[in-house]
């Protein structure tokens, strides 16, 4: 038996707008995952780059201000790709 293209399957109908509508919920709960876990690893980051800022070792200080700026950037990002989708 041939395999059938899911995504063209229902083109109209409840069936299509169901399935649309799944597809939003998984890619939804997918971001929510991704910012949670990001929130996280910022908490951690900030924990780390308070530590070596009492440490007074510049590398550190460096690298933990580095690594915490990296991950809100990638934050950041991620927001606001969703309020661009969002607005689509």
């Amino acid at each position: 038996m041939p395999k059938i293209p899911t995504s063209n399957f229902f083109p109209n109908g409840p069936f299509n707008e169901s399935r649309e509508k799944a597809a939003e919920f998984g890619a939804n709960l997918y971001y929510q995952y991704y910012i949670q876990e990001a929130s996280r690893e910022i908490i951690k980051l900030q924990e780390n780059y308070e530590a070596a800022l009492s440490s007074d070792d510049p590398d550190k200080i460096k690298e933990a201000e580095v690594s915490l700026e990296a991950y809100n950037g990638v934050l950041l990002l991620t927001s606001t790709m969703l309020s661009e989708s969002e607005l689509q």
